[in-house]
């Protein structure tokens, strides 16, 4: 999310074995975005393992003079062969964050129980974001027989929300772990703060459930 997506990443670390593949990226931002004047340093690490799946992890650390608020988000799009109605998802939320039109959050949190169980997409039309209970998030494309099992640390200062997306193509679906809420910069819903020096390191993933 944001503007990171957007920045030039240095290649600090690389190592192909039998059984897992790493890469590390690092980036020195100085603060001179405008909106964003907090300079901060990122090292961002993706492990592809044959049994564990996908990690990736981020740390962050403060290298200015006064404390920065931050968020993290995500924004993988998972793809199928013809359109989602089939497929299958599944996972726990707290509620749903009603939002306005132009999809921003009104503070109200909405009771949601659609995907409590595995179920059909079907017709279902997301844009929304919601706090979760855990982090059992399932996606089953049953016509293949495998599933993908999401999961995303939680707890204070952790990804306690997701953002689900359905595009209008149907052709694939955004499922979005998120530190905070959309507008935390606003409401504070989720938002991270730093002191000089402090770092964090947030870890999400994803792996193959064959059937």
């Amino acid at each position: 999310h944001g503007f990171l997506y957007q920045l030039p990443m240095e290649v600090s670390h690389s190592s192909v074995g039998v059984d897992l593949a790493e890469l590390s990226l690092r980036h020195q931002y100085t603060g001179d975005v405008e909106g964003y004047p907090f300079p901060f340093a990122l090292v961002l690490k993706y492990s592809l393992h044959s049994v564990e799946g996908l990690t990736i992890s981020i740390t962050v650390t403060n290298t200015g003079s006064t404390s920065m608020p931050f968020g993290d988000g995500w924004h993988p799009y998972i793809a199928c062969t013809g359109v989602i109605d089939s497929l299958q998802l599944e996972f726990h939320a707290a509620g749903q964050l009603e939002s306005s039109g132009r999809g921003i959050p009104t503070g109200n949190i909405l009771p949601y129980d659609r995907f409590d169980t595995l179920s059909e997409i079907g017709n279902t039309r997301l844009d929304d974001c919601f706090k979760l209970k855990d982090d059992h998030i399932l996606l089953e494309y049953p016509d293949m027989h495998l599933g993908l099992r999401f999961w995303q640390e939680m707890g204070e200062g952790k990804y306690n929300y997701l953002q689900v997306y359905t595009p209008d193509d149907r052709k694939s679906i955004a499922i979005e772990p998120m530190t905070c809420a959309p507008n935390a910069f606003n409401s504070g819903d989720g938002l991270i703060t730093l002191m000089p020096d402090q770092s964090i390191t947030l870890k999400h993933g994803v792996r193959i459930i064959r059937k």
